[in-house]
């Protein structure tokens, strides 16, 4: 074989091109993103704390969660100074991930009273929301289906 043989590939050249279509499907990549960030930084989020929603509100109860010694949680009723309900190991699974959601907005939050209670509320039309009194941030119980909101629908 000689050097000229045009059937002998040599390894590629670091001055060798790219192919146009990577090019392309690169570009296409870098202006969708540029369009998702646009458009993501144009429409304004919902604010925090609005109501979740205009329905009259029918019951409401101010709630806290409070550590128990082996690793449970009591969900204390504020006004009655009473428990409502005390929940040991793995019990009140929805309950207990609600309530870290709502200790980790706090956490991310300089001078929060965490002593402040949450405001569980039923509204006419049905639906439940949990706020977070010092914070403002709203949750829809509804949102995350029947069995969850009987739960919380349970503590009122």
């Amino acid at each position: 074989m000689s050097a000229s043989d045009p059937t002998r590939t040599e390894p590629a050249k670091s001055g060798d091109h790219i192919p146009p279509v990577l090019v392309r499907g690169a570009a296409v990549i870098v202006v969708f993103a540029l369009v998702l960030t646009t458009v993501a930084s144009v429409v304004a989020p919902p604010e925090r704390g609005a109501p979740v929603t205009e329905a009259e509100i029918v019951a409401s109860r101010d709630i806290e969660f409070r550590p128990t010694a082996d690793n449970g949680v009591v969900v204390w009723d504020v006004a009655g100074q009473a428990p409502i309900v005390t929940f040991q190991g793995k019990e009140g699974g929805f309950i207990r991930v609600v309530e870290r959601a709502l200790a980790f907005e706090r956490g991310r939050r300089a001078k929060i009273d965490d002593a402040a209670p949450f405001r569980l509320t039923a509204h006419a039309d049905g639906r439940l929301a949990i706020r977070d009194l010092a914070t403002g941030r709203v949750i829809d119980i509804n949102a995350f289906g029947p069995a969850n909101a009987e739960a919380f629908a349970a503590l009122l």
